[in-house]
């Protein structure tokens, strides 16, 4: 007997008793009763969207549920690294956005000030950064740098600075923005190079491919999973949809 078969015996089962007065005891009794007189589905053609729809609703829960699981057991990765790379106000207890994002990614800046507005309307909330770099060495060498300016306590000036230039990112632009917010250069090199770094990037892509996040920018909020530029309501929906409660 078809899934298939079995959602829409479900959701027969709802339609029915609120829709069009028909009662059916179970969904083992709705089966049958369509084994039995599939003609119902003629006389209501909309119960196969609505099957439809349900099933793409329980797919989505487990998802959001199994993305929700991989966060919290990626919590020492995520919050408690040494290049663990958060921004927020400073006002527990959080509610955390995780955020996968390439400083060469257009999206990602254009929705760089939805979060900064999301923050601002939103105390607690608290935005864990993933460097995922994706188009190439530019974005490889400002992920590197950015990691790099965590360990010496800057990382959210260097991201701010990043994420606002409008200029295309080269070695050149990248080091006067390092300069600029006063990073160690010397320290800055041989930060970006470590193997340190390198790992952190590498752990990133996983944890990506863990989530199924196949570009950016990407937003894992309260389980759920967005993808590409944001708007403020699509955000703000997302943080109170789900409780989301702090990793």
């Amino acid at each position: 007997m078809s899934i298939f078969l079995r959602i829409i015996a479900a959701v027969l089962v709802l339609y029915a008793t609120f829709e069009i007065g028909r009662h059916f005891p179970s969904s083992g009794t709705v089966v049958a009763h369509l084994q039995d007189d599939p003609t119902v589905l003629l006389d209501h053609p909309e119960l196969i969207s609505a099957a439809h729809q349900l099933a793409k609703n329980q797919r989505e829960h487990k998802n959001r549920e199994r993305r929700a699981s991989v966060i919290a057991f990626q919590e020492t990765f995520l919050l408690e690294s040494p290049l663990a790379t958060m921004v927020d106000n400073g006002k527990a207890p959080f509610v955390d956005i995780v955020e996968f994002l390439d400083y060469q990614c257009e999206p990602c800046k254009a929705s760089y000030a939805v979060v900064q507005r999301a923050q601002d309307n939103n105390p607690h909330l608290r935005v864990v950064y993933q460097m995922l770099p994706v188009y190439g060495s530019g974005s490889e060498l400002a992920a590197r740098m950015a990691l790099a300016a965590q360990l010496q306590g800057k990382f959210e000036p260097f991201h701010r600075h990043v994420m606002k230039s409008d200029t295309a990112l080269n070695p050149s632009v990248l080091a006067a923005i390092a300069e600029g917010v006063g990073l160690d250069k010397a320290q800055l090199e041989t930060d970006m190079f470590s193997d340190q770094v390198r790992h952190h990037i590498g752990k990133t892509k996983a944890l990506a491919e863990q989530l199924n996040v196949t570009g950016v920018p990407s937003f894992i909020v309260s389980g759920q999973l967005l993808t590409g530029g944001l708007t403020d309501d699509l955000l703000q929906a997302a943080i109170e949809s789900g409780g989301n409660p702090p990793l």
